[in-house]
């Protein structure tokens, strides 16, 4: 029997909807071609105003009553919805099963991201709600007598707080896993460290004893192993010639959590940590295979020790794969001309690690006792003075140093940065003293200047930057959505937050400043979908092409189909995959002894054989241009596919590009039958000794039949010498039997057997307690499809997407 168009089915599962029940076994009642609203109910109001994330489970079957074999069977979306705030994922896992519920999927989904190395052994013990816990719960202490360390930790970061100890489970204080990101860092044993989301349960203190075990309050890093893989849908952006082998797409990659986007604006910013004045050199090393990085600075500034008022340690910039821009300061491994970096995090393939540091070239301590004390810069300045017989410590403030006693505040003494001349305010303070950093001036101003913008994934559309030339000419640029870098007199480049700049003229470094805006991106908390976001890779960011992977690109051509009648004839494009006439209720007319057309896709002809009586007009007749590809290189950067081999044909622009799940060859068999004297029940455990009987499946095979076949482990346990029962991995049991007579157990879902045994394949021998262990294999597979609906307006009344699954016939 051969396979046809309607024997390609997709089934629902047992219940659909958004409860932990949802999903299960497949059921015989398949979604209806063309039909909306068949797997994902409507997107209400609510949806659209708070964002949604809807899972079903649907199975991709042949259906037919033998064994017929589907070749290279897969499936993809094949059209996009049409509102731009809706996307549809098909999510790959080996976890997923014919059992698997609401719940399984929510869990492998989160699969990825997992508890890692510790931080700290002895975190601290966490009250309900808390956010925060001191920066010396970073600090690790020494082995034998070695100095202690602090663990690195960075803002963006995600991390997770457990409970954690061995032997049975305390009602107190159960095992739990808190997943949350870091918002904020202290920079000293004083200050703490600051999570969202705040931890939703007590965890015990270092000293509370649990099982004779103290110290379970655990603090460690996460670790991303991601074993899914996302098939999307995207479209071409600009044409494809024929022998192409580049493809231009909208996306590489979709939100499987929805997001909310938000912008920070931040003017005159300077090259620089955020937040000072002062200018900082960049030494720069491109992104490799290595995570540790040896920066050679032979023209660093050394500390001051009579100056606290200056960070003197090189920061490390660096574009996580979340696209966050990391700040922080290097291990201990600092001398006077060497700087070796270990980054806290994966940098951005592309990216540039960068070292900022303060350059004897333009930078030098003074005093106040210094022949040279020019240029002063504010916010670097140590002062001191004479104050009731002590010499007290100053603050700077921005219009003067102040010094504070019981009384408060007072103004002791202001200072000309330009000169370095500190003057006392009053006579009540005296013998002023400071240390400080000045300009030294660059010598030889530059025409090509690369800088770090500081602002966590920075809109390139959003980027100004202004320079003075020698001369003083005020030199202005600006950053398009590409990233190139435009204006009068400067030109040059921008991505992953890192600008590379080139002048016409000569600019000094000291004068450039730039605007820009932050681009943010707010999570839903766990509790709104049931879903962890921060379990979630790349925060939820999804790669929908990867090497290695297919892609099926198509594009559909449509035109009316009026006054239908036997003998008319339609041109459609030769060489066609797919041809289709469907109603006004998006029924096809096909059958398969071409009642209503005939289609011929070679030449590219589509001849009427009836008047379409019993459908609704108007009539549209489809045709489908397409081909596999596989996909040899994915530039996220460039949104660009690099296909093996050049397409066949021409495709226009918006033409679809989907990534293919493979099924491989779909058709219901046995699996290897082993029998086995007993049988402890654990399902992933097939070694025993084998029973005295066997089963004879080579002269009397197990039969089965693609319409009733399910994905399924079962044992076949004897009870007597001639009677057994039958419990399956998923199903639990679902009947028993004798030696005595064919077994055919029954699904109760299709009222046919799951498979059928016959009597003459027991024999005899067998003893209670033995068991037959074997899998039946579907003609189908469960798919699991993630709709995503982000926060916004529509006007989309009615909207769907079409998940087309198709094969070879053996």
């Amino acid at each position: 029997m051969m396979i046809n168009r309607t024997d390609l089915k997709i089934f629902k599962p047992q219940l659909l909807g958004n409860v932990p029940e949802a999903g299960g076994q497949r059921t015989p009642v398949a979604v209806v071609s063309g039909k909306v609203q068949e797997l994902f109910t409507p997107v209400s109001d609510i949806d659209h105003a708070q964002s949604a994330i809807n899972i079903v489970k649907c199975y991709p079957t042949v259906s037919t009553p033998g064994t017929e074999k589907l070749v290279g069977a897969h499936a993809f979306v094949n059209v996009p919805p049409t509102d731009p705030k809706v996307s549809v994922i098909m999510v790959e896992s080996d976890m997923l099963n014919d059992g698997s519920l609401m719940t399984d999927m929510i869990d492998i989904l989160e699969s990825a991201v997992n508890p890692g190395q510790l931080i700290q052994n002895a975190g601290p013990g966490f009250l309900q709600y808390q956010d925060t816990f001191p920066v010396s719960f970073l600090t690790t202490s020494g082995v034998s007598g070695a100095q202690a360390t602090t663990a690195s930790i960075a803002v963006g970061q995600t991390i997770c707080i457990s409970v954690e100890y061995t032997g049975a489970e305390s009602s107190e204080w159960p095992r739990k896993v808190h997943y949350c990101k870091v918002v904020d860092i202290g920079n000293s044993g004083s200050k703490n460290v600051i999570f969202t989301p705040p931890i939703s349960f007590a965890t015990p203190g270092p000293s509370v004893q649990i099982n004779t075990q103290t110290n379970c309050t655990k603090i460690r890093y996460v670790t991303e192993a991601n074993a899914l893989n996302y098939h999307g849908v995207s479209k071409l952006t600009t044409a494809a010639a024929q022998n192409s082998t580049v493809l231009g797409v909208v996306d590489t990659q979709q939100e499987i959590v929805p997001s909310v986007d938000t912008g920070t604006d931040y003017y005159g910013l300077r090259p620089g940590p955020e937040g000072t004045q002062l200018v900082y050199k960049f030494a720069s090393l491109p992104v490799g295979a290595a995570t540790t990085y040896n920066f050679p600075l032979t023209d660093r500034l050394l500390p001051s020790a009579t100056n606290n008022a200056v960070n003197y340690n090189p920061l490390c910039y660096f574009v996580d794969t979340n696209n966050n821009l990391r700040v922080f300061n290097p291990p201990a491994s600092v001398t006077a001309s060497d700087v070796v970096v270990s980054l806290p995090a994966k940098a951005k393939a592309g990216s540039v690690v960068m070292l900022a540091y303060l350059s004897t070239a333009q930078f030098e301590n003074v005093s106040h006792a210094s022949t040279t004390k020019t240029d002063i810069i504010k916010g670097t300045v140590s002062a001191s003075a004479s104050y009731q017989s002590a010499q007290r410590a100053l603050t700077e403030f921005d219009d003067g140093f102040y010094y504070r006693d019981v009384s408060g505040w007072m103004l002791a003494a202001v200072m000309n940065y330009e000169t370095g001349e500190l003057v006392s305010a009053s006579g009540l303070f005296t013998n002023l003293q400071y240390n400080a950093l000045r300009w030294k001036g660059v010598t030889g101003n530059v025409t090509n200047y690369n800088m770090t913008i500081v602002a966590n994934n920075a809109r390139a559309d959003t980027l100004v930057i202004r320079a003075r030339t020698e001369a003083g000419t005020l030199v202005t640029a600006a950053t398009d959505s590409t990233g190139s870098i435009s204006g009068a007199g400067v030109s040059g480049s921008f991505a992953n937050n890192y600008a590379q700049l080139t002048f016409t003229a000569s600019i000094n470094p000291r004068t450039i400043t730039y605007d820009v805006q932050e681009q943010k991106t707010s999570l839903p908390p766990a509790d709104v979908f049931d879903i962890d976001p921060l379990r979630m890779p790349n925060n939820g960011v999804v790669d929908i092409f990867r090497q290695w992977g297919v892609v099926a690109i198509q594009h559909s051509a449509y035109q009316s189909v009026t006054s239908p009648a036997a003998g008319q004839v339609k041109t459609v494009r030769p060489g066609a995959r797919f041809v289709d006439i469907t109603d006004a209720n998006n029924a096809s007319l096909w059958t398969p002894t071409n009642t209503h057309f005939t289609a011929d896709l070679v030449a590219g002809t589509v001849t009427i054989h009836s008047n379409f009586s019993g459908f609704t007009a108007p009539f549209v007749l489809t045709d489908t241009i397409g081909e596999l590809a596989l996909v040899s290189n994915v530039n996220h950067q460039a949104k660009q596919l690099q296909i093996a081999t050049g397409l066949t044909r021409e495709y226009p622009v918006n033409s679809t590009v989907a990534s293919v799940l493979k099924f491989g060859d779909l058709q219901a068999y046995v699996g290897p039958v082993r029998d086995m004297v007993s049988w402890g029940g654990n399902w992933d455990n097939d070694d025993n000794n084998p029973a005295f009987a066997n089963l004879n499946v080579t002269t009397y095979p197990i039969q089965v039949v693609n319409n009733s076949c399910i994905n399924e482990d079962w044992a076949l346990i004897f009870v007597t010498t001639t009677l057994f029962r039958l419990v399956g991995r998923n199903v639990g049991q679902v009947a028993t039997g004798d030696t005595l007579n064919d077994f055919a157990p029954i699904n109760p879902i299709f009222n046919q057997p799951y498979f059928v045994i016959r009597k003459e394949a027991f024999g005899g021998g067998w003893n209670p307690g033995e068991v037959v262990r074997f899998k039946t294999f579907a003609a189908g597979k469960p798919v699991m499809l993630v709709r995503v609906v982000k926060s916004g307006h529509s006007q989309i009344d009615s909207d769907r997407i079409v998940l087309s699954f198709r094969g070879n016939e053996e």
